[in-house]
This record gives C-alpha cells, sequence and structure tokens, in this order.
C-alpha cells in the first residue's frame, strides 16, 4: 500500500507540474502575440481617408436642408405654393389669348388638349383699394346704339353671319334672344332638347342661357360640340353643366357663394380681343341668385372681368364661414372667365346677356358702360362671338 501511495504521488505531482507549464506557455505566447499585433499596427501604413470624402460602407452626411427635403415634402410643396401665390397674387393680365392652342397634351373626357394660359396678377391687391365709382342708373339703349357698337368694333360682321352659324338654347331666367336681336346678329334658337340631335356643322356660336337646365346626354352633345373646334357662352346658373357628371372636364365650378341682385362695379383685366372697344372700368348687372365662380384649373383660364365690391363681399364671406388658407384673391369677385377647351373655348357670365331689366323685351340696361352705352358684359360676349368668326 505504501508504494502504491507513492507511485500515485510521483504521478499526481507530475500531472500538476505539466498543467502549470502548460498554463505558463500559452500565457506567455498571449502575451506576445498581443505585444506583436500592437507592433504591427504600429508599423502598418495608413490609408486614411480624404476629409472631404467619407468612407463608401457609410452614406454622405446629409445637411438640414436635405433632411427637410426627405422628411416633410408635403409641408415644403405647401409652403412653396403659398410663397409662390403670395409672390403672384395677380397682375393684370396683359398676354393675349387670341387662337393659338396646344393640341399636345392628353386630357380626360375625350378632350384632346388644352393650352395653358399663364395667370400672374401682382397687381390685384390695389384693385381692392381703389374706390369705386358712382353706380349709374338704368335707362334705355336703342337698337341703334347697339348696331353701332357692333359696326365699328367688327365691321361688316352682321353680314357675314347666317342664322345657322350662331344658335340660342333657350333657358328660362336669362332672354339671349333678346340681345342677339339689339346687335343684329342672325340667330336660330332652339329647345334644350334639340341640342342632341342637332345639325352643329355649320354651327360656330352656342349661347347657353341660364339656367342651362340640360339632361347630360343634351351636355355631352355640347362637350363634343367645343373640343371640336366651337365657341359656347354659358351665362349664369349654366356653369352647372361644367362638370364630369355633364360630359365636360371640370375647370370652372360654383363656388357655392351666392350673389345678390345688384349692379356692381366692373374692371376688365386682360388685354384678349374680349376687351375691345369696351372701357377697362365700368358696372356690371348680377341676376338675383347669380353663382360665383371658382376656378379649379387655373392653366386654362382667363379672367377676363372682376369686381371690387364682389371682392370684399366674397372675402369677407369665406373670412366667416372657411378657413384662412381659402381666402385666395385670385378666386374673388370674378365676373367674366374665359377658358381654353380642346379646340374650341368656353366663355362664362356671372349674371345675364340680355339687357336684364324686369321686364321681358325692354330696352332699359341697368349697367351701361362709359363711353358706349351697351354693358361690359354684352360688349365681351359679342367679342367672344365675332373671334368666332374673325378667327
Amino acid at each position: 500500500m505504501s508504494c502504491t501511495k507513492w507511485l500515485a504521488g510521483i504521478l499526481l505531482s507530475s500531472i500538476l507540474a505539466s498543467s502549470i507549464s502548460v498554463g505558463r506557455v500559452s500565457a506567455d505566447e498571449w502575451i506576445e502575440d498581443e505585444s506583436q499585433i500592437n507592433q504591427q499596427n504600429q508599423q502598418a501604413p495608413q490609408n486614411p481617408v480624404p476629409q472631404n470624402q467619407a468612407p463608401s460602407q457609410f452614406p454622405q452626411p446629409q445637411t438640414l436642408q436635405q433632411s427637410l427635403d426627405e422628411q416633410m415634402p408635403n409641408e415644403r410643396e405647401r409652403d412653396l405654393e403659398r410663397q409662390q401665390r403670395y409672390e403672384r397674387q395677380e397682375r393684370v393680365e396683359e398676354k393675349p389669348v387670341g387662337n393659338t392652342t396646344d393640341f399636345t397634351r392628353p386630357l380626360e373626357a375625350g378632350v384632346s388638349s388644352f393650352k395653358q394660359i399663364d395667370n400672374d396678377f401682382t397687381n390685384l391687391p390695389l384693385l381692392l383699394q381703389k374706390p369705386v365709382s358712382a353706380l349709374p342708373k338704368t335707362g334705355p339703349v336703342t337698337r341703334k346704339t347697339f348696331q353701332n357698337w357692333l359696326a365699328q368694333s367688327h365691321p361688316g360682321l352682321a353680314a357675314r353671319i347666317s342664322k345657322d352659324q350662331v344658335i340660342e338654347i333657350k333657358g328660362e331666367w336669362d332672354d339671349s334672344a333678346h340681345a342677339l336681336s339689339s346687335f343684329g346678329i342672325p340667330f336660330t334658337r332652339i329647345g334644350p332638347k334639340q341640342i342632341r340631335n342637332y345639325d352643329l356643322t355649320k354651327t360656330k356660336v352656342i349661347v347657353l342661357s341660364c339656367p342651362g337646365a340640360l339632361l347630360p346626354d343634351e351636355s355631352r352633345a355640347l362637350a363634343n360640340y367645343v373640343k371640336s373646334g366651337g365657341y359656347l357662352i354659358t351665362t349664369d346658373w349654366a356653369l352647372e353643366i361644367l362638370n364630369e357628371m355633364k360630359g365636360f372636364v371640370r375647370i370652372i365650378e360654383p363656388s357655392g357663394f351666392e350673389l345678390q341682385e345688384q349692379v356692381v362695379d366692373a374692371v376688365g383685366l386682360s388685354a384678349d380681343p374680349l376687351c375691345k372697344n369696351v372701357p377697362s372700368e365700368a358696372f356690371w348687372k348680377i341676376a338675383k341668385e347669380s353663382k360665383a365662380v371658382r376656378i379649379v384649373q387655373r392653366n386654362y383660364c382667363t379672367v377676363v372681368a372682376r369686381s371690387k365690391m364682389l371682392m370684399n363681399m366674397e372675402i369677407g364671406h369665406i373670412a366667416k364661414y372657411r378657413p384662412p388658407e381659402e381666402a385666395d384673391l385670385y378666386q374673388a369677385g370674378i365676373l367674366a372667365v374665359l377658358v381654353d377647351y380642346g379646340r374650341g373655348k368656353i366663355f362664362h357670365l356671372v349674371g345675364h346677356y340680355d339687357n336684364d331689366a324686369n321686364t321681358a323685351f325692354v330696352n332699359d340696361v341697368p349697367d351701361q358702360a362709359p363711353g358706349i352705352s351697351i354693358s361690359m358684359r354684352q360688349a365681351m360676349a359679342t367679342n367672344f362671338i365675332a373671334e368666332a368668326f374673325e378667327k
């Protein structure tokens, strides 16, 4: 037993000595390896990244502006649009519309193209500051006065027009036939239901009298006529047909603000042919419950006339009933707007084309324009008719 214990003790001592030896060698090797690594790091050639260039595995640091561009695109777009609006704030438009049309842009509802028109009214706020002239009294205007104005503005026009080239679609509230007769313009009068099957191949101008109560297939016939090159006058409530439900692409629409029957001031804001032989400042008869206009697509519209009185009324209405961001001067006080629609044009009047006196077929005009006696609205609408024949 003693020999066995002696041998076991020797064996245990050998094992312990071997473990300590191995542990010391391993520790020395670790220390040696670490020093070698440090030495190699000190001797290795450095390849620093240039100061103006970030390593490829890291993205370039973004500027604050770039960060805002990515994080808040909607806010930036709204700010930019608001800034552009205030910078423009509508100047007195001097660019003639003429008859040039861009047919390259495809559109909806079968309309091949629209011409884009620059509207940049920087002087519009000044319009609000101008005093309103004393409003005129209602007075008679003879047929001779209407016809003399037409002869001076468009010599020989009436003699060149045949009855099938100008059509009035009879309305209930506006008697456009009365105005056409006063100017001596030949025309044909039809009912709303007749338009759907009417031969319009020779027709150059259609006057849709208020209220313009057309069924969808009847208004689609008008839409096809205009986009093919026809000229259309819409008066007052007839604005309601210019929407998708009636076959038109929506460019203008009722704003929801109804106007009271009154005579207001009127300022011509365009130098295009619709203002020919028309004073720049005159008056305008608003019919009972006339509908104020809202422009949906500005690039295709020219505001031809505005009213300072209506601008103040509508801005006050917006301030009272709508959020502040809708207080856009561009939409306020519109009396007449020209829409470039496909190959044709639409001219919309707030109010009526006829004399607009209280009794039908009378010659009283409540908003006689200085120097011409007839009203601005009648002169502009008749210039629109003349343009159809002179283009």
